[in-house]
Formats: C-alpha cells, sequence, structure tokens
C-alpha cells in the first residue's frame, strides 16, 4: 500500500505491542507470525494503524499498567514509533522508504 511504513521490532518490542498496543489485524497477525523468532522482525503496515498502536499504548500508561519502569518501556516504544512516522513524512525518506530501525536490538 502507498502509505504503508515497515518497522523493525524486537521480540521484546512486538511482544508489548501485542499486550499494551492492542494491535489491529494485520499487525497482530505478523506479530503472532513472528512470535518464536529471535532477533528483529520487519512489522509493515499503513500509517494510520501505526498510529492506532501508538494511542493504545498510551492508554495501557494512563489507564493499565502500574510499574514505573514498564510505563517507561511503553512511553519510550510510542514515542520511537512517533518519531518513525515523523521521519517518514520526510521528501528525502519518500524517495526509499527504506525500514527504519526502531530501538538497538537487545536480545
Amino acid at each position: 500500500m502507498k502509505d504503508d511504513i515497515a518497522i523493525e521490532l524486537t521480540r521484546r518490542e512486538r511482544d508489548l505491542i501485542e499486550k499494551y498496543g492492542y494491535p489491529f489485524d494485520d499487525i497482530e497477525r505478523q506479530i503472532k507470525e513472528a512470535k518464536n523468532t529471535r532477533g528483529s522482525v520487519e512489522i509493515i503496515d499503513g500509517r494510520y494503524w501505526w498510529e492506532q498502536v501508538i494511542g493504545n499504548l498510551s492508554i495501557s500508561v494512563n489507564e493499565d499498567v502500574r510499574s514505573g519502569p514498564l510505563i517507561e518501556e511503553l512511553c519510550l516504544l510510542a514515542d520511537e514509533i512517533e518519531l518513525i512516522l515523523k521521519v517518514c513524512d520526510r521528501p528525502e525518506h519518500k524517495k526509499g522508504k527504506p525500514t527504519i530501525r526502531l530501538l538497538p536490538d537487545a536480545e
């Protein structure tokens, strides 16, 4: 699709999105397909759906999560995805549309 954005996610990031980002069909399917994959996996979906993940992570932080370190981790994940969406708006990015690495791979 024209506005698809590919983001490389570590297993931990995928687990956080699956549990706290309440992903919709395509992102959820890709995360489940990569469930047993170690390291980073490219997840692709449209801007709208990534924005929904950001919003859902924020809701989880404000309503569901009590652990300080987990709140920080979820906020960082949401901020990083939001930054990627902003980078994708830059004209120089639109030329090649490379996959964007979210966070350093800690696995």
